[in-house]
């Protein structure tokens, strides 16, 4: 979507907003994807409403954007969006009070905030009651994201000012503390900092990535690359697989397959994590250093999902050589589930750049930074598919 399209007068603004809003009523009741529509109406109203106010004032307002990100944390640490009905009648503001122990003043300026940006309703004076938006947050995998991004997200992103000046604006392709080390005062990266210091953070991070809200960032691997077309006694590695969630799902879903989770602290998680006593008796936790020599060789699948983000290139380049030294030509294949800076670039997708810059010090890579990347591990190592989403996701399927 280009600034082209959309108009700059308030009168041309207005009709096409009413232009494109029959569009989306018409084709969302015929089934046909909006996604369009809702790209164009979203930044219309964003182009009416930056038209319409005196300048100072809209850049003040999305300087200011961050109290919404405070107003929604606040509701999530002291719960209260699981303490407002959902049906009947509206939660006061002084039930909230009671029944968080918080402070009066301190509620009402979480909730007026939400309010103002349509989450959460108020029928009347202080008295709140639920919305599509705000029922979303009763979704425990969604509101973890969300926390985590509220909180955080935010920490980290305030730092981004103080890395960017010590870095002299620019972004080191070798290890670095990272705007994230700096707000949270550690030397660990942010994956061993929640799996090491902060285990509640580290918790929450955990179902918040196991949330599938965004059908293109988060939806399963499977959906994207056909395990189908493996053998069905197939053998797949999950190198730094954390505590194996993509591998427990896609042993559940594939019950002739079996499955080793690599990770630097691989424990084999309860019984209860597993879809079933069959699913872990295929399955096996592996302690595994991705920097040193992969000790499964030949196997069918080799799974990278979202590890190149907290890593230089050169890091990088070892961790795919050790995986290429391991595959059977023309048999292995290593599947990189990842993210690529798009020439069009939509605003969320920008904003997620600029949260891993924060999160990792390290943007999306470019199409050609990844080829080179891979070519540079293993000149036999070769893009065989790739799948490119416009929220940035990238996942290749690469052969030697």
């Amino acid at each position: 979507m280009g600034d082209s399209q959309i108009p700059k007068d308030p009168e041309a603004l207005s009709a096409f907003i009413a232009h494109h809003t029959a569009k989306y009523t018409a084709k969302l009741k015929e089934g046909i994807n909006v996604e369009e529509e809702i790209n164009l109406i979203s930044a219309s109203c964003r182009a009416l409403q930056a038209s319409v106010n005196v300048p100072e004032d809209w850049t003040n307002e999305v300087a200011w954007g961050f109290s919404a990100s405070i107003a929604i944390s606040l509701i999530l640490d002291m719960g209260i969006e699981k303490m407002i009905s959902s049906e009947g009648s509206p939660t006061s503001l002084e039930d909230l009070v009671e029944l968080t122990g918080g402070s009066r003043a301190l509620i009402k300026c979480a909730m007026t905030q939400c309010v103002f940006y349509c989450i959460f309703d108020e029928p009347s004076p202080e008295a709140y009651q639920h919305n599509a938006r705000s029922r979303c947050l009763l979704n425990r995998g969604f509101a973890d994201w969300i926390h985590y991004s509220v909180d955080d997200g935010l920490r980290s992103g305030s730092n981004i000012g103080k890395y960017a000046r010590l870095n002299k604006f620019q972004i080191p392709d070798t290890r670095h503390k990272t705007a994230f080390q700096m707000a949270f005062e550690t030397d660990q990266s942010m994956y061993l900092y929640y799996h090491e210091e902060d285990k509640v953070r580290g918790a929450r991070f955990d179902s918040a990535m196991n949330n599938d809200y965004d059908e293109q960032l988060f939806r399963p691997i499977e959906s994207v690359f056909d395990f189908g077309h493996l053998s069905p006694d197939a053998l797949v590695v999950d190198v730094g697989g954390g505590k194996g969630h993509h591998a427990i799902r896609l042993a559940g879903k594939n019950p002739q397959m079996s499955f080793i989770v690599q990770d630097f602290q691989a424990k084999t998680p309860p019984m209860n994590h597993a879809s079933s006593e069959s699913t872990l008796e295929r399955m096996k936790w592996q302690q595994h250093d991705f920097f040193t020599t992969q000790p499964v060789i030949g196997a069918s699948l080799y799974l990278l999902s979202r590890i190149f983000m907290d890593h230089p290139n050169d890091d990088c380049r070892e961790i795919v050589k050790k995986i290429a030294d391991a595959m059977t030509p023309n048999e292995s294949i290593l599947l990189v589930d990842d993210f690529i800076e798009n020439t069009v670039v939509p605003v969320k997708t920008n904003a997620l750049n600029l949260h891993i810059i924060a999160s990792f010090g390290r943007p999306f890579r470019t199409m050609k930074e990844w080829e080179d990347l891979f070519s540079a591990a293993n000149a036999n190592l070769k893009i065989d598919q790739s799948w490119l989403f416009e929220s940035g996701r990238a996942v290749f399927k690469l052969m030697k």
